[in-house]
């Protein structure tokens, strides 16, 4: 299991009554956006992105790089990844909406 939390969140209304998947609880969908690509300066993997997205297929926002990183990984090697609303925290601007990826092997 992989204690993270939303990023980059898309425009969303706020409030829990209008949005069912802010629930603790509710589970999201992760999407790979693009394959990590090698930069011919550095040599140096680019980092992995993982769109997170509701059941019917709307854009929230991204996990952060170095858990994408993790995630990917292990996706590469077989394993399923399920990702959940774990809360979601008052903060400055827009809540912090907290997830749990569970990865099962293959």
């Amino acid at each position: 299991m992989i204690d993270t939390y939303l990023l980059g969140a898309a425009n969303w209304d706020q409030t829990a009554s209008s949005t069912p998947w802010l629930q603790a609880g509710a589970r999201l969908e992760l999407q790979r956006s693009g394959n990590p690509t090698v930069s011919s300066s550095t040599r140096s993997k680019a980092p992995s992105r993982l769109e997170v997205r509701t059941q019917d297929g709307n854009m929230l926002g991204y996990l952060p790089p170095e858990d994408a990183d993790e995630i990917t990984e292990r996706m590469a090697a077989g394993a399923s990844a399920m990702v959940f609303v774990r809360g979601v925290v008052p903060a400055f601007r827009r809540p912090r909406v907290q997830l749990v990826v569970k990865l099962v092997a293959a």
